[in-house]
């Protein structure tokens, strides 16, 4: 084998080797190279505790509760608003809401917070609670009077009871079954609180459950008022009738609308037209009347209708004002219509001065003002005092004079009877 043989065959072999040898180390070192080194371990997500009370409430308003006043409820543990978060509404009975709750009831509200920078996670269930309205009774519309009759026995209660509070477009409305105010402390004519018994007071309507009405009684300005009854007998009616005249002014159902519609207003109105008619007079006065035709029935004294009003009225006399009498007094009388389309014109009233009062036509239920004021002239009783005197004196002076004369005819006769003697 020559030598040039001899080197390339020891270098075959020499490579053989060693590609032999470091084949396993070049695997080793490949494999070492593709291994993916070791993941760090993951640090746990913080979790914030959030805040949510265990219940809450608010009053009826007739609003749903919205997705900003569920957000108020919602904190971290610092206080802090979150904004990221889901909720849930369920009844009383558990079942879930399809809509965010309006009326009165209680409810359930699940809320989940998830926020991400930073980090919130939680939820909660909590109680929440649309409690009922409350409202205020409204008697503005109650009179509690009776003409004075000599007991203390409560007076009857008229007009319309009304609740305040109700949400604009809810349909809520008072029913009871009879209303009832306590009795007089005594049977003077008065002026006095009382309490009212409303029986079986309820509301109803659609919206009645989301209300609730006030727990204690209301109290109302109940009055005996000074008054003059007259029995009237109608020769062609065996119906019992009377006339109560109380001192009082009352609005009717007509003038509710109206710039008429309070008793002081009436008086306002019947006080001016009275002043203008007495314009140039001094120290006029006025007392206001609302005269009233009642027919008995059953024992019951209640006001006359339509059905058995007498067609002509009545007549009865008012007593003349305390202080008062047509010997020294002018009257005027005007009256407020109360019913139909001339309710709240005023005309004047005619009247006759009795020795007992002034005469007048009932007119039901229109309210009245006297005005009075000392009569300008001189004093009827005094004009009639004069003239009597007068006559008197008259008399005498025609009676003196007749006198006279009868004396000087006497004499007259006498001497000519004298002459007559002597000449015989």
């Amino acid at each position: 084998m020559n030598r040039n043989l001899r080197k390339k065959l020891v270098g075959a072999v020499s490579a053989l080797f060693l590609a032999v040898f470091m084949l396993p180390m070049a695997a080793s070192a490949t494999s070492a190279e593709a291994s993916p080194s070791p993941s760090p371990t993951a640090t746990p997500k913080p979790k914030v505790q959030i805040s949510i009370g265990s219940e809450y409430s608010k009053v009826y308003d007739g609003k749903e509760i919205s997705k900003s006043d569920v957000l108020a409820l919602v904190s971290d543990k610092s206080g802090n608003g979150v904004s990221k978060f889901t909720y849930k509404w369920y009844d009383d009975d558990g079942d879930r809401m399809s809509k965010n709750p309006v009326k009165a009831g209680k409810y359930k509200l699940k809320i989940t917070v998830s926020d991400k920078d930073p980090v919130y996670t939680g939820s909660a269930t909590v109680t929440y609670k649309i409690e009922q309205r409350p409202l205020e009774w409204n008697i503005s519309g109650l009179k509690a009077s009776k003409p004075y009759d000599g007991t203390a026995a409560a007076a009857n209660v008229k007009g319309e009871l009304l609740v305040d509070g109700i949400v604009e477009g809810d349909d809520v409305y008072i029913s009871f079954d009879n209303i009832t105010v306590a009795d007089f402390p005594n049977a003077e004519v008065q002026r006095t609180k009382l309490p009212l018994t409303i029986e079986n007071a309820k509301l109803k309507g659609d919206d009645a459950e989301n209300y609730i009405l006030p727990k204690i009684a209301p109290e109302i300005e109940a009055v005996i008022v000074k008054a003059y009854i007259t029995e009237i007998t109608f020769p062609d009616n065996d119906n019992k009738y009377r006339a109560v005249v109380e001192e009082a002014v009352y609005p009717s159902e007509e003038l509710e609308d109206t710039d008429f519609s309070t008793a002081q207003a009436i008086k306002n109105a019947l006080k001016a037209k009275a002043a203008e008619e007495w314009a140039d007079k001094e120290d006029v006065k006025t007392v206001y009347y609302t005269a009233i035709l009642q027919i008995n029935k059953d024992g019951e004294w209640v006001d006359v209708t339509a059905e058995n009003n007498p067609a002509d009225g009545a007549v009865i006399v008012l007593p003349y004002p305390e202080g008062t009498k047509d010997s020294s007094h002018e009257f005027v009388v005007y009256k407020m219509k109360t019913q139909g389309s001339d309710a709240g014109i005023i005309e004047v009233w005619a009247h006759t001065e009795k020795v007992e009062g002034l005469e007048i036509t009932l007119s039901q239920g229109d309210p009245l003002i006297v005005a009075y004021a000392p009569t300008s002239r001189i004093s009827k009783g005094l004009v009639m005092g004069i003239g009597g005197a007068a006559v008197a004196v008259i008399a005498v002076i025609v009676f003196l004079k007749l006198l006279k004369k009868d004396r000087e005819d006497t004499e007259e006769i006498l001497m000519l009877e004298e002459n007559n003697n002597s000449k015989e």
